[in-house]
């Protein structure tokens, strides 16, 4: 966790240690461009090595980006855990289930109906991914809230550095939460555009969900 707020903080720093908190914040394509793959490796090493890592010879932002993102990528359980990937998934299908009988209520009732149904699909939605998350181990819901709140002052930066919460998801989503299995098949690949989709209103939605453990 220690290792986690650094490289965040180093993230929202920028290239100069005089710099605004926020600048880093605002490069183009954080989280999205490629580091220098040499670099990057030499951090992960120290890292893994137990060294005390600091940025001090660094002026790229983007290498704690990268390394944060391998960091989830390489953990041997993803954060959201195997146990509860099935019941993230569960969510996202009854919510493209749900979707899909909008999108009949759209052929055949008013604007007016439609209009009340949207908000309390939309609520629902996030109250149960909101239940499902507050399920996790203490650590894990620890790191999740610090994770979504970064990547919501992020994508608060979006008209800056274009990276608004759906490329955020795309980005983070297949590291926080993955299959048991490595199997690439048909039904994977559907699980990854719940899971994107899942990310997204997490970040869009973080301070509200989290909200929910502390109730």
């Amino acid at each position: 966790n220690k290792v986690l707020h650094f490289q965040l903080a180093y993230c929202e720093r920028g290239r100069h240690s005089d710099a605004p908190r926020l600048q880093g914040l605002e490069l183009v394509g954080l989280f999205r461009i490629s580091a220098s793959s040499s670099v990057v490796e030499y951090y992960k090493s120290q890292y893994d090595q137990g060294v005390d890592v600091g940025f001090a010879n660094c002026n790229d932002p983007h290498i704690a980006a990268n390394l944060l993102k391998m960091y989830f990528r390489e953990l041997p359980e993803p954060l959201f855990t195997f146990e509860l990937y099935d019941a993230f998934i569960a969510i996202g299908m009854l919510s493209l289930f749900a979707r899909s009988l909008l999108l009949v209520d759209l052929i055949v009732t008013t604007d007016l109906l439609l209009l009340v149904y949207r908000p309390t699909f939309g609520s629902d939605y996030s109250d149960r991914i909101a239940a499902v998350l507050s399920q996790l181990p203490e650590i894990n819901y620890a790191i999740a809230k610090v994770l979504l709140q970064f990547l919501s002052r992020v994508a608060d930066k979006e008209p800056i550095n274009k990276m608004g919460a759906a490329n955020l998801a795309t980005v983070f989503g297949p590291n926080l939460l993955r299959r048991p299995d490595s199997e690439i098949n048909a039904s994977a690949v559907q699980d990854y555009a719940i899971i994107n989709s899942i990310t997204q209103t997490l970040i869009e939605q973080s301070e509200n969900i989290l909200l929910v453990r502390c109730a």
